[in-house]
């Protein structure tokens, strides 16, 4: 959808009036300011061609990226056989101790009987 500029103009006017902090009641006039601002920087970028322009090329660039990004991550998460399961990783062994150590000392461990 394109909007024309006249379209882009009165939809700031109605949205700076509904935002308008001065029209709001005290309680509200701090979130109504942030709102008034945005409607203020997104109307600074679509009145102007060449800004809304690159703002639309970026939009899609992200949209893009973000696809390329999920079907990336779809194919990490997919295994030869087509499930998204992955194998159990192996545990670790402890620092300090081998893999092949056991709770009880090997008689190979063991000094000599002293005489």
């Amino acid at each position: 959808f394109r909007a024309t500029d006249d379209e882009i103009r009165k939809a700031y006017r109605a949205l700076a009036l509904q935002w308008h902090p001065d029209k709001k009641p005290p309680q509200e006039r701090e979130a109504a300011e942030l709102m008034f601002k945005q409607v203020g920087r997104a109307y600074d970028v679509l009145r102007d061609r060449g800004r809304r322009h690159a703002y639309d090329r970026s939009a899609q660039d992200a949209m893009r990226f973000s696809s390329s990004l999920a079907a990336s991550a779809r194919r990490r998460r997919t295994t030869s056989f087509g499930s998204t399961a992955r194998r159990p990783q192996r545990a670790q062994p402890r620092p300090g101790r081998s893999a092949s150590s056991s709770s009880r000392p090997s008689s190979a461990a063991t000094p000599p009987p002293s005489p």
